[in-house]
């Protein structure tokens, strides 16, 4: 058998899974918290790694992206990213990137863009 996503919901521009993994063992599913509420999640199988892209609006500027991969043979949070606007400045956003090894944080890196300069595809 092989894992499966199972859409649990679908919005205005966005569709909500749960990532379900088959346990050879003991010849089941499993679901775990790192993969449940993913927003139109993409697995991909030579990376071993499932990635989910919540738009907050339709346009793309405000959006959040989670990456997932496996770590000893669990899926876990490696990669998380927002991008949201700078309250009470208009037209300034900013994109802050976390990474995560062994469930701690090794960094985080933040930007800022003004919205002639807003990087919307944030799977680049």
């Amino acid at each position: 058998y092989q894992d499966m996503m199972v859409k649990t919901w679908t919005g205005a521009y966005n569709e909500g899974f749960d990532y379900w993994i088959y346990n050879k063992e003991a010849r089941s599913y499993t679901k775990k918290g790192s993969l449940l509420g993913l927003v139109d999640a993409e697995f991909d199988p030579s990376a071993k790694t499932v990635t989910s892209y919540d738009k907050g609006r339709g346009m793309g500027d405000l959006c959040a992206k989670k990456v997932c991969g496996l770590d000893n043979g669990a899926y876990v949070l490696i990669e998380e990213v927002t991008q949201d606007s700078v309250q009470g400045k208009n037209d300034q956003y900013q994109r802050v990137t976390t990474l995560y090894k062994n469930g701690k944080i090794l960094s985080t890196d933040t930007k800022y863009f003004t919205g002639g300069e807003l990087e919307k595809d944030m799977n680049q």
